[in-house]
């Protein structure tokens, strides 16, 4: 009788000390359960917080912009502080917009002459203008930031961008900004034209001899604009607008098109044959590639 007590004892020992086993492993289960929950609520928050901070900074940039677009579009004051530069452009009989300052602030902002006369429209403060070659100033800052950024240097032959570059290799990117590079260009014409038409053909035409010589060709910047794309990885007309007309908060400059002559502000360009005056003929900007777009 006793040996069988002892035996029932030892089981419920033996039972009892398995159940507190099993509970042990329940409850670390259910520990480790909460604290993925736990963990998983932390990051859906911290998502949350990301999700909620990147909204607000896209709102405020939109805000921004939507804010600088409206001050693009308030009209510009017409501006007289000065008499004699008022008087001066109308006896010289100037056809443009004048816009003149001293020691920061603005001494004449004004309109003169026809901006269309066929609509008998005046120039104002906010005429554009195709601003032509001027754009070319705007490609060499471009070239000159990329090469203090490091990505290039201006003392660089033209091969190392466009390996099989006519006399590559004795041509230097100052060659092209300063037009002594030597090279024979292309003639322009008023069919439609990828950029890569038209280096091909510079390409094809060659040189006429070696850099050192002066001679203003269009081709040059052509080349430039296509080795400022390469390095910075970027159309030139975005990188133009983000990397110098934004930060310089030229509002109101952009890039020609063949709809220009629809804007509400757009100017009309003449020239006088025999006494006639007539309306210039735009040419086609595809051809312009980088060289005289710009407004």
């Amino acid at each position: 009788m006793a040996k069988r007590k002892l035996v029932m004892i030892g089981s419920v020992v033996i039972i009892l000390s398995v159940f507190l086993a099993g509970g042990y492993v329940v409850k670390e289960q259910i520990d480790q359960k909460a604290a993925q929950q736990e963990k998983i609520e932390k990051q859906t928050q911290q998502r949350k917080r990301q999700s909620e901070k990147a909204a607000m900074v896209k709102s405020e940039s939109i805000q921004k912009q939507k804010a600088r677009e409206k001050e693009a579009t308030k009209p510009m004051p017409t501006v007289v502080a000065d008499n004699a530069l008022d008087q001066y452009f109308k006896q010289v009989n100037f056809s443009g917009t004048a816009l003149i300052v001293k020691d920061n602030k603005i001494m004449l902002n004004k309109g003169y002459g026809t901006a269309n006369e066929a609509a008998k429209k005046l120039n104002t403060p906010d005429t554009l203008y195709p601003i032509a070659s001027t754009e070319k100033a705007l490609i060499a800052t471009g070239i000159l930031q990329l090469n203090q950024q490091g990505k290039l240097k201006v003392t660089d032959p033209v091969a190392k961008y466009l390996p099989k570059f006519p006399n590559g290799q004795q041509i230097k990117l100052t060659d092209l900004l300063h037009h002594t590079s030597g090279i024979v260009g292309r003639n322009q014409d008023n069919q439609e034209k990828t950029s890569d038409q038209l280096l091909a053909e510079i390409i094809e035409n060659g040189t006429k001899g070696q850099p050192g010589s002066w001679h203003y060709l269009d081709a040059n910047y052509i080349v430039l604009v296509k080795i400022l794309e390469k390095v910075s990885h970027q159309n030139y007309q975005d990188y133009l607008q983000n990397k110098i007309i934004k930060p310089s908060k030229m509002m109101h400059t952009g890039f020609m098109s063949a709809q220009y002559p629809q804007l509400a502000n757009a100017s009309i360009g003449y020239e006088t044959k025999g006494g006639v005056k007539k309306a210039e003929m735009l040419p086609n900007f595809s051809q312009l590639y980088g060289v005289g777009i710009c407004i």
